[in-house]
């Protein structure tokens, strides 16, 4: 991207930044209120469960081969093993923790990101 393309943020993508970090941050209160009746590693895997789910009915809703060889599966399995291991991490730190303080070090960084990026 050149400098001539390079634009700043517009109030859209401001909002949809704030909003999705608001969205996720709730979701990590919601686990941390319900950590005394389901243990967070059964929440995580219980999550983990329905997204692929989710990924499998979206998949055959478009009619998207997942099981084509077309060389996607080392990466695919290294990158499911990061997210796996992040997740496994934030279950970790919310039961050492207040979901505020994990909420705020995991979702704070793409908004600093995009401010930063701003001004470049």
């Amino acid at each position: 991207m050149t400098e001539a393309e390079r634009r700043a943020p517009d109030a859209f993508a401001v909002l949809a930044m704030v909003a999705l970090s608001a969205a996720w941050g709730f979701g990590h209160v919601a686990i941390k209120f319900a950590a005394p009746g389901i243990s967070l590693m059964l929440q995580t895997a219980l999550r983990s469960a329905v997204g692929a789910g989710l990924i499998l009915l979206w998949a055959l809703h478009h009619r998207t081969n997942l099981w084509a060889r077309d060389g996607t599966l080392r990466p695919g399995i290294a990158l499911g093993s990061l997210f796996a291991a992040e997740y496994l991490c934030l279950a970790v730190a919310l039961g050492h923790s207040d979901a505020a303080r994990v909420v705020v070090f995991l979702y704070l960084g793409p908004v600093l990101i995009e401010i930063g990026r701003a001004h470049v």
